[in-house]
């Protein structure tokens, strides 16, 4: 099941990175700090709550519109509300995108330098050869 992300309007919001009954700095299990967030959104009465793992919400405010997913989840036998935060895309894909975006840059390129797209690849992984036309005497001599 795809997730689903939706622009909401924040009422009021609190971020804290210590616990608030030890007072000692927040920590996952794996020793990365993080922030407890809660959110009060426009057109709801109740807080949700959630974490923030890469300091996305340092600078959200009252008013701000942002994009999250809301839910709810039991826990011992009440439920909360909750929210996420989009995913940060990993490295992979992030030089994935940037390789891809590349590839249409380059191709855009290529149609404004020879718009009939002669390019030839025979597949080999071989360099891509190009069907010059024939020049007549005189013709590319600068």
């Amino acid at each position: 099941m795809e997730e689903v992300y939706q622009d909401v309007t924040i009422e009021k919001i609190s971020r804290a990175d210590t616990n608030h009954k030890t007072g000692q700095k927040l920590f996952t299990k794996k020793g990365n700090p993080y922030h407890r967030v809660g959110l009060l959104l426009a057109g709801e009465e109740e807080w949700r709550n959630g974490v923030d793992f890469d300091n996305a919400t340092e600078d959200w405010k009252k008013g701000d519109v942002v994009k999250v997913k809301r839910y709810e989840e039991e826990w011992n036998g009440k439920m909360y509300k909750k929210f996420d935060l989009p995913k940060k895309p990993n490295k992979f894909e992030v030089m994935e995108q940037s390789l891809n975006d590349l590839a249409a840059r380059v191709h855009k390129l290529e149609q404004k330098i020879n718009p009939t797209n002669d390019v030839k690849n025979d597949g080999s992984g071989g360099e891509a050869t190009r069907d010059w036309p024939e020049m007549g005497e005189g013709e590319g001599e600068l």
